[in-house]
């Protein structure tokens, strides 16, 4: 797998499990400043939740295809390493002297 594909995997999967914590302390402020009343922050806080919920959104799409990317390099790269050893297989077959 790519270097590259292992980094933008790992942080999508930090994403997909900070999100919701940060999405659910968010709410939660929410809730305790209106409760105080604070309409405004409490306001602001809900904007801030929305936008990390759709933040968490993208991040799922991006874990799918980031894991999908991962499935078919690793697929690829087994059957070309399949292919190589058959070939090397059938040069095999061709080198040995064959016995009556």
């Amino acid at each position: 797998m790519d270097r590259s594909l292992q980094r933008i995997l790992l942080k999508s999967l930090v994403g997909l499990i900070g999100l919701p914590i940060v999405i659910a302390v968010t709410v939660g402020v929410a809730a305790l400043l209106a409760s105080v009343g604070d309409r405004v922050a409490a306001r602001v806080c809900a904007w801030i939740a929305l936008a990390a919920g759709a933040g968490w959104i993208v991040v799922v799409v991006a874990t799918l295809v980031a894991a999908s990317f991962a499935v078919l390099s690793l697929e690829a790269g087994q059957r070309q390493l399949q292919r190589r050893q058959r070939r090397t297989e059938r040069r095999g077959e061709r080198r040995r002297p064959r016995t009556p």
